[in-house]
């Protein structure tokens, strides 16, 4: 188990009663657990506890106005799902929202775990001045994730067809097993499948239904260290390594997030007017048998360019993988990055190596 502001957890499923992680910055004991969690992901079926999410209702008649101002993306249309990054004053990322437009006058918001008072104050501050409702409802709702290739098939067998047939980045409140439970077609590693967004006290008969549901097509479960893998597969940012104060949304690669044409934002013009911007980008690493984190340097020869934000192994592609911020955007070949007081060389892709068109996401 881990934690995550607070909240309990699992960081990786052992198969021995008692087992704990050995400490080391080398692949430790838990390597080939999280490689079975990811292969049922990516082959079956896999659970997920997600609850540590920050989740905000926001509802009244100027929800859609106010939306359209907390950052730089606009509302997502009713019915669908957007990202939205609320800038600082100087143009850097504050807060990252999934936002989910339930209908003209309602949205759900989650973020990160760690920024549930930052964004609370955030929403309530920038919703002064317009006709709308915060309310943190973080610990109202349990979540959790139903992801892979056999998910739509266990979808069918705890709803009736017309309410699992919706399409991604999409939002429902529909019925799972006689509970009211609002769902997400969004996925955050890769694979397609489904969120659970349900009240707590409903939270662990949802959960059994749906695992006895999915039991029949091998179900399994992935925890926070598998996840974190098949994210950076994808290339995705995450909030607190990725997208920090210091850095933009575009900065972070982000770009298609950004519509600021026409629009007054907090941070805009800082965002736009930013001078010898930072470049991310996703690198494969020569690392043999250790993989990089948070704050490795990168180097182009002999001089330190950029650094590491996240890393993982991804036991999908068979990659040793990184994000990782470049001071000098002309920086391309002779990359490498320093792990263990070891130079392991890097070539920066120009896509995700794990499905880049989003195939499996949009089937």
């Amino acid at each position: 188990m881990g934690a995550a502001h607070g909240w309990e957890r699992p960081n990786w499923f052992s198969d021995a009663v008692g087992d704990v992680a050995d400490e080391t910055f080398h692949r430790t004991n838990w390597f080939p657990h999280v490689a079975r969690e990811v292969d049922a992901t990516n082959t079956r079926v896999a659970m997920a506890d997600l609850s540590v999410f920050s989740k905000f209702d926001v509802s009244g008649p100027d929800t859609i106005a106010f939306l359209d101002t907390i950052g730089a993306n606009r509302a997502p249309r009713p019915g669908r799902i957007g990202l939205n990054h609320a800038l600082t004053a100087a143009g850097g990322v504050l807060s990252e929202f999934t936002v989910a437009m339930l209908d003209e006058t309602q949205a759900y918001l989650t973020s990160a775990a760690a920024a549930e008072e930052i964004d609370f104050d955030l929403l309530q501050d920038r919703a002064a001045d317009f006709n709308t409702t915060i309310r943190n409802v973080t610990e109202e709702l349990g979540v959790f994730s139903l992801m892979g290739p056999q998910a739509a098939k266990v979808m069918q067998n705890v709803v009736d067809q017309k309410q699992s047939d919706f399409p991604w980045l999409s939002v429902r409140e529909i019925t799972v097993s006689g509970i009211s439970v609002r769902v997400l077609r969004i996925s955050y590693i890769g694979e397609a499948g489904w969120e659970f967004h349900v009240p707590a006290d409903d939270a662990a008969q949802l959960f059994t239904a749906i695992e006895t549901a999915a039991k029949p097509y091998g179900l399994g479960f992935y925890g926070a260290f598998a996840a974190d893998s098949m994210r950076i597969e994808k290339g995705f940012r995450a909030w607190g390594s990725e997208l920090t104060v210091e850095r933009s949304p575009i900065e972070a690669g982000l770009g298609a997030f950004v519509k600021a044409d026409g629009r007054d934002f907090s941070g805009k013009d800082a965002m736009l007017a930013r001078e010898n911007p930072w470049d991310m980008v996703l690198l494969d690493i020569e690392a043999g048998e250790v993989d990089p984190f948070y704050a490795h340097t990168v180097w182009q020869n002999d001089t330190p360019v950029g650094t590491v934000t996240s890393g993982a192994y991804g036991h999908r592609t068979g990659k040793t993988l990184a994000l990782a911020y470049l001071r000098d955007s002309s920086a391309r070949t002779g990359l490498s990055v320093n792990i263990l007081g070891e130079h392991r060389a890097a070539h920066i892709l120009d896509r995700p190596p794990f499905d880049p068109d989003n195939t499996r996401l949009r089937n």
